[in-house]
């Protein structure tokens, strides 16, 4: 084989991910990434822009002001560089936004092996243009347009590895009506601050956990009356619901300042945030290299979850695009065993393209048999559990499970409004973690310094 020359695309926490453990190789490949942002961790930075920015560039953050995580940090941080150590202290198990991405910064800064700077490898502010596969030279030639210089550039790469994420591109859904609809309708991809539903009635479509985190948003920063409308069964049916939540089945059509409901029932709104998830978008790539534009838990034409089979010889991954509870795991074993891949440091590999098949279509097949949010946590626990084994990753995902099943019986028991003032143990340490002064609810500082005033 060519010596490597690696393209990463994205430098969201897959992507760092991926260069992180190919730094921790003494013999590190040529790798270049590239990303549109001009700063590193992806969906993790927030930005006043919606739409476009200021390249013409779609906006990549979906994540907003006053946000925290739904998930405690215990199930979300690395085996090598715990939170505890990170912030010099215990912490609460459920970090505003700013937390959470100082803690990944410093990850990715203070813990990376001998002594490299990720930095280094990263173009910031280029955004890719087109990927092609070279059949005859088994390469391939990528597009870039850097906006640093103004040039469009044209480079050659062995393998490319796309780590631009699953959540920037909404799904949008049309009822019948929204163009006569006189209010504010916008996809939650461009909620920036919920102080800006302050005295409306506001409608949410999706129960998801998208739909109900913007939900306590809304309702914590004064909506009048927030209506969540589902699809398939109420949030109710499954956690306890806050006071101010309204639950109506799926909107069947609007007027002029109305939603409609397929109940038969109706509502004045002024607001309706469409909270319906997202859609994988990789227009950059060929189209036999793309997987499904639904998102999946295991998404069709991968082996091991990252290596795409079906086209270009066995040299185009992806990083981080499964639905994920455990997202940071995901990555880090995706990223080791990919790494250790293309470096040809993985036993038994690489597989004919029909055992890669069958493999793939085995955890497909797991995946769908899943029904129910712990069967889904279980899979990924094994799946994870399996890359970390083949790739030598230390991982503590087991205990991950632990956390995260808690996590959901917390949130039937305690309800959405009041399930992140729960504590949870350290899977480092084992040691219970403070509580946050104020409940979740009552507080209205996000800032790093009020969340490591802690009990």
């Amino acid at each position: 084989m060519s010596k490597p020359r690696i393209c990463v695309i994205g430098a969201g926490p897959s992507g760092l991910s991926t260069l992180f453990h190919f730094a921790k190789m003494e013999k590190m490949p040529e790798i270049v990434c590239y990303e549109k942002q001009r700063t590193w961790m992806g969906l993790w930075n927030v930005s006043w822009k919606t739409g476009l920015d200021e390249n013409g560039e779609p906006i990549h953050t979906s994540q907003y002001h006053h946000m925290w995580c739904n998930g405690p940090y215990e199930s979300h941080q690395y085996p090598d560089y715990p939170f505890e150590q990170h912030f010099g202290q215990q912490t609460p198990s459920f970090p505003p936004r700013a937390a959470m991405r100082d803690y990944l910064e410093g990850r990715f800064t203070k813990a990376v092996a001998h002594g490299r700077n990720l930095r280094d490898y990263i173009h910031f502010n280029t955004a890719v243009r087109y990927v092609k596969y070279n059949d005859d030279k088994d390469d391939f030639t990528v597009i870039v347009n850097d906006y640093n210089t103004s040039k469009t550039l044209e480079e050659t790469f062995t393998h490319v590895i796309v780590a631009s994420g699953i959540y920037s591109f909404p799904n949008l859904p049309e009822f019948p009506g929204m163009e006569q609809f006189k209010g504010r309708i916008l996809h939650s991809h461009d909620f920036r601050n919920p102080r800006e539903f302050s005295g409306q009635r506001v409608l949410l479509i999706g129960a998801g956990y998208t739909g109900e985190d913007i939900l306590l948003q809304c309702l914590k920063f004064g909506a009048k009356h927030v209506i969540m409308a589902y699809r398939t069964r109420p949030k109710g049916d499954t956690c306890i619901m806050p006071e101010g939540i309204e639950e109506r089945p799926i909107v069947e059509r609007f007027d002029s300042n109305k939603a409609y409901f397929k109940d038969g029932a109706s509502a004045e709104i002024d607001s309706v945030i469409l909270t319906t998830g997202y859609r994988n978008y990789f227009p950059f790539l060929e189209d036999k290299f793309r997987i499904p534009e639904e998102t999946h838990p295991y998404p069709e034409g991968l082996y091991k979850a990252t290596l795409f089979y079906k086209e270009g010889n066995n040299r185009l991954f992806y990083i981080g695009t499964l639905e994920q509870f455990n997202s940071f795991a995901y990555f880090e074993v995706m990223a080791s065993w990919t790494c250790r891949y293309i470096m040809g440091q993985l036993e038994d590999e690489p597989k004919e393209k029909k055992e890669m098949q069958a493999n793939s279509q085995q955890w497909i097949k797991r995946a769908n048999a899943c029904t129910s949010e712990s069967q889904v946590l279980h899979f990924q626990t094994e799946l994870i559990a399996h890359l970390a084994e083949l790739s030598g990753y230390h991982s503590n995902i087991e205990k991950n499970e632990e956390v995260l099943n808690k996590l959901v019986k917390d949130r039937k028991e305690f309800g959405l409004a009041k399930y992140r003032d729960q504590c949870y143990a350290s899977t480092h340490t084992d040691a219970i973690d403070p509580k946050q002064n104020t409940p979740f609810m009552l507080n209205y500082d996000d800032s790093i310094e009020a969340f490591l005033k802690c009990k």
